[in-house]
């Protein structure tokens, strides 16, 4: 084989290599992109239902029984965990959090952020706002709407 045909040879390999990358980070960016849409959509609808199923089952009244204190109220907390997490029982949801129209938590999953404000939390703005924003934060990557490095891969709305 002659050194031209060598270098034409070579070339081409490194060409289809290149475009082949290339490729595969498109592809890999569109399947990430369709993935986050289908996150989203599915996570709006289940804080839906999530949200349509408590509202029926008293949780407006549960909720509101607390007036304007920033202290929890351990029972008013514990009726309300009890109402959510019969309804999330078998899903894989990490957390569930209600807030007040001042962004201010009423409840948390996690009971230590209970009466925290959110107001500069861009997902609880949106929300307030009437929009839905959804996004996915992986192991070790900071969490722009909570602010914080998460220890998990979760999927937020």
């Amino acid at each position: 084989m002659s050194s031209r045909m060598w270098r034409f040879t070579l070339w081409s390999l490194l060409g289809i290599l290149a475009v082949l990358v290339l490729l595969t980070t498109v592809y890999h960016r569109l399947e990430r992109d369709h993935l986050e849409g289908q996150f989203g959509d599915v996570s709006v609808a289940l804080a839906n239902l999530l949200r349509n199923s408590l509202v029926e089952d008293g949780l407006i009244e549960a909720i509101a029984i607390h007036g304007s204190e920033t202290a929890v109220d351990p029972l008013r907390w514990q009726r309300v965990d009890a109402l959510v997490r019969r309804h999330i029982k078998g899903l894989t949801v990490a957390k569930v959090k209600i807030y007040d129209r001042d962004a201010r938590i009423d409840y948390s999953s996690n009971r230590e952020e209970v009466g925290n404000v959110s107001s500069d939390n861009p997902g609880v703005l949106a929300a307030l706002r009437g929009q839905a924003v959804a996004n996915i934060v992986h192991r070790h990557e900071f969490n722009s709407f909570d602010g914080v490095v998460e220890n998990r891969n979760l999927h937020q709305q």
